[in-house]
């Protein structure tokens, strides 16, 4: 390899935290062929189509996967895990929307859901490798966890809602997405017993 532009794929990598893209590195003028020759030599991993990670680094599954699959949203106990909530889960938990097709996703349970409801509380969070990956607020995490309580088994379910109301939610914003969401009553309900 060209000992200047391998140089510059590497500090470009460690730049990015370990990652870098075949798109980031032609915007440097940096081929592709540096990527998987790279690769070859041991320097780097890739872990998606056009995404490597240099060796010594993590690979951050919440970043591959938002690379990957780019409408993807973190959402239920990922979300909970991104918020500090949760331990990491063994299978991520991701909202899609209704028109995306996939054939299932490795390691993921995947839920389509309508353009009213995907959008509802969207927030950018940060991943274990720093990088910022789609989720939700907390007030949407709440609902979710109310909707979605037969995932749970109760102390976790109580557990959960309790520690997202201490660390603070929006009152007003809550009641207008379980206005949204038709989940209203559950929530009124679901605070008196909390």
């Amino acid at each position: 390899m060209e000992e200047k532009k391998s140089y510059q794929i590497l500090q470009l990598a460690e730049d990015n935290d370990g990652y870098v893209s075949v798109a980031e590195a032609k915007r440097f003028g940096i081929p592709q062929i540096y990527l998987t020759v790279g690769e070859k030599e041991g320097q780097f991993k890739k872990v998606a189509r056009g995404l490597y990670v240099k060796r010594g680094y993590p690979i951050d599954p919440y970043y591959v996967l938002h690379f990957t699959y780019k409408k993807a949203i973190f959402s239920l106990s990922s979300c909970a895990y991104l918020h500090g909530l949760l331990p990491k889960q063994e299978e991520m938990e991701i909202y899609l929307p209704q028109n995306y097709m996939t054939n299932g996703i490795p390691g993921c349970k995947v839920r389509h859901l309508s353009p009213a409801k995907i959008g509802l509380g969207f927030r950018l969070l940060v991943s274990p490798s720093g990088r910022l990956v789609p989720s939700y607020d907390l007030e949407r995490l709440f609902l979710d966890i109310l909707e979605n309580e037969e995932r749970f088994n109760a102390k976790e379910f109580v557990s959960l809602l309790s520690s997202i109301l201490k660390k603070g939610i929006d009152n007003e914003i809550l009641f207008d997405y379980a206005e949204k969401m038709g989940l209203l009553s559950q929530v009124k309900l679901a605070l008196k017993m909390l």
